[in-house]
């Protein structure tokens, strides 16, 4: 009996409490960034990362960086490069063709860009200083340096696009060939296809259109007002975009202000040289005297008129001025003084 109480008690007896274990550090790095690279583990090398960028280029959640990102991953990774069913411009017999190329692209001449540590001093590919042992770098294997190893770059200020020299949006970097260079996505395609000017995408077609060092598919090359199609029709520029005569002459043509009719665009048209300023048919440009071409000549604005050099003196000379000096203390009495011509021509110059 005595032995079965004894069992009991040591049935009864409490067991020991377990040693907690410590909870694991939280990687707070996702919390505070929108992106970082994947080779970073922990808060502190994702820091050091970011610490020798600008404060706007850093991708902190709802700051200017995160914008700053957004807006590089949208100019640089357009989804329309990369999916034809994001295409508006793509005809279905390109398909093929498409496929083939993003397939060559993504798969022979694209990377991810690779954060290292240096254990040794090494030269930076494209700025050709030493970064010393220990200094975190970026690298890609697209591009070998003059030993055969794999490129290095400084990561805040040489990983970037050979072309728009923008840097790399998550570090996404492709190499082209032909240029032997490295280049974001939207110049890759650059280099290789011409960018249709009207919808954005890299023109597949054999037949586009061209106008002022912008490229059209042939079916976009259009008025930006009316929308009507311009192949083979005279146009005119408006801040870039083309606009054929009649939309050009309604909208944004000029009036003269001698004849107040409209300047069209076969007109000779001559500006105050200011933006936004006064305009007139050549015709128009004359004195209002002697109804001469002030064309090459000095011309004079006054009270809503022209004139010439010649014409404004005798207009004006007799024209009788306050005088703020004070009066000479001798008999004689002063002339008043036409305009010299240094005052005309600071007149010249206002206008």
């Amino acid at each position: 009996e005595e032995e079965e109480e004894e069992e009991e008690i040591v049935r009864k007896a409490p067991s020991p409490m377990p040693i907690p274990k410590p909870k694991p550090i939280a990687f707070r790095s996702p919390r505070k960034y929108v992106w970082f690279p994947s080779d970073l583990t922990t808060d502190k090398e994702v820091e050091r990362y970011f610490e020798p960028f600008d404060v706007a280029h850093r991708p902190i959640r709802g700051t200017i960086g995160e914008r700053f990102l957004r807006t590089l991953i949208l100019r640089q990774l357009p989804h329309h490069d990369v999916d034809k069913k994001s295409c508006r411009g793509l005809a279905k017999e390109h398909y093929n063709e498409f496929d083939k190329f993003v397939e060559m692209k993504v798969t022979n001449h694209s990377d991810c860009g690779s954060v290292i540590v240096l254990d040794e001093p090494r030269k930076c590919f494209h700025c050709s200083e030493f970064l010393d042992p220990g200094d975190m770098c970026v690298t890609t294997e697209l591009v070998q340096d003059e030993t055969g190893d794999n490129a290095i770059f400084h990561r805040d200020t040489c990983f970037k696009c050979e072309v728009c020299d923008e840097p790399f949006a998550e570090l996404l970097c492709f190499y082209v060939p032909k240029d032997d260079a490295l280049v974001c996505s939207r110049d890759y395609n650059n280099a290789l296809k011409p960018r249709c000017k009207g919808c954005d995408e890299s023109i597949f077609d054999e037949e586009y259109s061209s106008a002022d060092g912008a490229n059209f598919h042939t079916d976009h090359f259009a008025c930006v007002q009316c929308d009507s199609l311009l192949h083979d029709q005279q146009y005119i520029l408006v801040n870039t975009n083309p606009c054929c005569i009649n939309c050009y002459e309604e909208t944004f043509a000029s009036v003269c202000e001698g004849c107040k009719e409209m300047i069209t665009v076969e007109d000779k048209k001559i500006t105050d040289g200011k933006k936004n300023g006064k305009c007139w048919h050549d015709q128009c440009f004359v004195c209002s005297e002697c109804h001469q071409p002030l064309r090459g000549r000095v011309c004079i604005p006054r009270e809503g008129h022209l004139y010439c050099r010649e014409d404004y003196q005798l207009k004006f000379k007799l024209m009788k001025r306050k005088s703020v000096r004070k009066k000479p203390t001798s008999t004689r009495q002063s002339v008043a003084k036409t305009p010299v011509a240094e005052d005309i021509w600071s007149m010249a110059q206002t206008f």
